[in-house]
């Protein structure tokens, strides 16, 4: 999760290197620099959420 106007770990860097993984994903929060979890908590906490209730059903 980053945000899509991070300046420190730009977008495109970050779409690539998460297409070079086998399970890579990626989910850019709009509008958010490099810390998303503070300007859109809401948001963070759901995508965060989501992963973590997918990582368990797929380890179970």
């Amino acid at each position: 999760m980053s945000g899509d106007n991070d300046p420190v770990a730009p977008a495109p860097w970050l779409v690539d290197i998460a297409s070079r993984l086998p399970a890579g994903e990626l989910c850019l929060l709009p509008v958010a620099g490099h810390f998303p979890h503070r300007l859109l908590p809401h948001i963070a906490g759901l995508v965060l959420l989501d992963f973590l209730l997918r990582a368990e059903r797929a380890s179970s």
